[in-house]
């Protein structure tokens, strides 16, 4: 979506560190404010993955099923 690897130009101990401390990537501003219901449905699902907690993210059954059923 963004067409560019998150935290680009950043070293491996900074990303480290900002995932540490709950620092996500954020989205290219047209895909954060689109309400097109498929990029909505691909944002919710990357949020979910990028989940801290692990117990909180989905599996891939469910991201696949999410993904089958989008138009």
């Amino acid at each position: 979506m963004a067409q560019k690897a998150p935290y680009a130009g950043h070293s491996d101990f900074s990303v480290l560190n900002e995932i540490s401390k709950g620092i996500l990537p954020d989205f290219p501003s047209d895909i954060a404010q689109s309400q097109d219901h498929q990029i909505v449905s691909l944002r919710n699902i990357c949020a979910r993955c990028w989940e801290w907690d692990m117990a909180r993210r989905p599996d891939m059954k469910s991201v696949l099923k999410t993904l089958e059923e989008l138009p």
